[in-house]
């Protein structure tokens, strides 16, 4: 076999492994319109901190973090309910302002992701999001400026929604 023949022998290999592994990885798609809160596609949560955590049955309450600034402090906290996980921030100078940093959603009966409901075809969030996506893909990522939503998927079906939000 002669120098060029291995040459491109090589390239043929490393070209499938790419193949293969482009087809199993997970999709980024840029989507310049997505935001967390807001737009079709955002968390639709209450205005008010107070009004979040009756949003069902709390389960648990933490404070992850405490930022001291110069008036006020800041709390990161995580609030679990059945089958949804939000990350908030919280301010002592107005009790009823929060921000929200991360949900998780894991359960169908939850509806306040945009118009995404975990059960729910990939394919119908694709339509949505206007978004060509690989169907292998084992999670399938979209994002805009500064917030991304990421849906786990199986047997083509939406397990879990990862809402990911910028606080800055």
């Amino acid at each position: 076999m002669n120098h060029h023949t291995k040459a491109l022998l090589i390239l043929v290999a490393i070209s499938s492994c790419s193949l293969v592994r482009a087809e199993q990885k997970d999709q980024v798609n840029y989507v310049p319109e997505f935001r967390c809160v807001g737009g079709p596609y955002g968390l639709q949560l209450p205005k008010s901190y107070n009004e979040v955590k009756k949003i069902g049955k709390l389960k648990s309450e933490k404070v992850l973090r405490t930022e001291s600034w110069d008036n006020y402090k800041t709390h990161e906290r995580e609030l679990v309910f059945d089958g949804l996980r939000l990350y908030v921030i919280t301010f002592t100078n107005d009790r009823a302002k929060y921000l929200i940093a991360a949900a998780e959603i894991t359960k169908r009966r939850w509806f306040l992701a945009g118009n995404f409901r975990v059960g729910d075809l990939i394919e119908e969030a694709q339509k949505k999001l206007n978004a060509q996506t690989n169907p292998k893909a084992h999670s399938l990522e979209f994002g805009g400026e500064s917030d991304s939503v990421i849906f786990r998927v199986s047997g083509g079906r939406i397990t879990t929604i990862t809402y990911d939000c910028y606080t800055g």
